[in-house]
């Protein structure tokens, strides 16, 4: 056996993919079926070989799982039954697989009250339409976190569910940062795709999303010069990646609050300091239910569609448009000063026993911040923090203001050649590069400013 297909095996068991999807899953991507065949029951043997055992192979019951679903439960006090069984899965690596039934059991004897509240709940659901994967890809930031400094932002496939991207930085209303998100995950398809659409709210942090989209459709697809291949919802419209969202508050978020706000409540946290800166699924649902990687990968099997085949991008072309709407030169996409970052480094490494866990996180944080305070600061190094803690009080008042928060960053309106604008794919690589990187250059060649600042 190679190691790639080893690594296959590992990959679709710890995603919780059951034995039949596995072997169809080999025999599809990973296996010269003109040479070699695979069953069910032979896969079995290999996957035992590995020492992967199956949920019923595990054998747990609700004494042997106690403690692992208890310290999940901890983590995630919100999640249902189906999620509890999911986090416990995911973050033992996929070695621990425990069945629904035992998670059930073990629901209804220690928490009862829940259980029957969960019984009482109705959703209403309205029905989305979508084809099939990579039609529409939609994009919403998350700013409950803000007051520790942590700026969420998620995309998220609309047909399927999957989560194309989900990122935390120290800014989430910069739309240069924002934009190098959708190429990168535009980057890492094989070969580089974008979707039919993408799609977010009118906030202008997203500016630079709808441009680079509508900039490589329009070189695949001339026949789309004139028009805007990216959508704006208003208000809560913008439902897949509000879903997320909502799913994450209820699932994920209430947990890592708890053990966030526990560095408030002991007032070794304060954000005013610059130093310390740093349902239930409806039947009548329109789209599948299923993983959402399941769906993403093999759209096909439910009924859907892969609509990245259809536009197709060069890695120049994303090169081109990374430099034009997200610049990598940018300070935005530093984490930290890096003399700061020096420091925090030196005393982590000074402090570090055990691996980074959510139990001892914030001893570690004590640790650096105290190696801070005996620090003699430098002038450059302390005119920096005290930057950065404005920064984090603008970006605070930023997230206010709505649509507006992107353009606080006063980037110019970014420009390109008509040619480069027009032309398809095998024309517009016979473009000289520099001739498109200083297309904001005036009076020197046609220029054609792109839409999108008006919405």
């Amino acid at each position: 056996m190679t190691e790639e297909l080893k690594h296959a095996i590992e990959e679709y068991f710890f995603c919780g993919y059951t034995d039949k999807d596995i072997t169809a899953h080999l025999l599809e991507k990973h296996i010269d079926k003109s040479k070699y065949s695979l069953s069910v029951q032979s896969f079995v043997k290999i996957r035992k070989s590995l020492g992967l055992e199956s949920t019923r192979g595990q054998g747990h019951t609700i004494e042997s799982a106690n403690a692992v679903i208890s310290a999940a439960r901890a983590r995630h006090p919100s999640a249902g039954i189906n999620e509890l069984r999911n986090i416990v899965r995911t973050e033992s690596g996929g070695s621990t697989r425990i069945p629904r039934s035992v998670v059930e059991a073990w629901a209804h004897q220690n928490e009862p009250r829940a259980v029957e509240a969960r019984k009482g709940r109705i959703v209403v659901k309205k029905p989305f339409l979508c084809s099939g994967v990579n039609e529409i890809w939609s994009i919403n930031q998350h700013d409950k976190f803000q007051v520790w400094g942590l700026w969420l932002h998620v995309c998220v496939d609309a047909y399927s569910g999957y989560v194309v991207w989900l990122r935390v930085w120290w800014t989430n209303s910069n739309p240069r940062l924002i934009c190098s998100y959708y190429l990168d995950a535009v980057e890492s398809s094989s070969p580089p795709a974008v979707p039919l659409l993408t799609q977010s709210d009118a906030g202008s942090e997203n500016y630079h999303v709808a441009d680079a989209q509508t900039t490589l459709r329009q070189m695949t697809d001339p026949s789309l010069q004139g028009s805007r291949q990216h959508g704006v919802s208003q208000k809560h419209g913008n439902i897949k990646s509000e879903q997320f969202w909502s799913g994450m508050s209820e699932r994920a978020s209430s947990g890592l609050k708890q053990f966030l706000q526990l560095g408030i409540e002991d007032e070794s946290y304060d954000s005013t300091v610059p130093l310390l800166v740093a349902r239930r699924a409806n039947v009548k649902s329109i789209l599948p239910h299923d993983a959402p990687i399941r769906i993403y990968e093999q759209p096909e099997k439910y009924g859907g569609k892969d609509y990245k085949a259809r536009v197709q991008v060069s890695s120049r072309a994303v090169t081109l448009v990374r430099q034009m709407y997200a610049d990598p030169s940018d300070s935005v996409f530093q984490l930290l000063h890096p003399g700061f970052q020096d420091h925090a480094e030196k005393f982590y490494a000074e402090a570090r026993g055990e691996p980074l866990t959510r139990e001892n996180g914030w001893y570690y944080y004590h640790k650096i911040v105290e190696g801070f305070r005996h620090l003699e600061l430098g002038r450059v190094l302390q005119e920096e923090i005290q930057l950065q803690g404005q920064l984090f009080q603008n970006l605070l008042a930023l997230s206010h203001d709505g649509r507006a928060r992107g353009l606080a960053w006063n980037y110019p309106a970014p420009q390109v050649p008509v040619e480069f604008a027009n032309a398809p794919e095998e024309t517009s690589s016979n473009i000289q590069d520099q001739d498109i990187l200083t297309a904001e250059l005036s009076g020197e060649e046609d220029i054609l400013p792109l839409p999108g600042h008006d919405w």
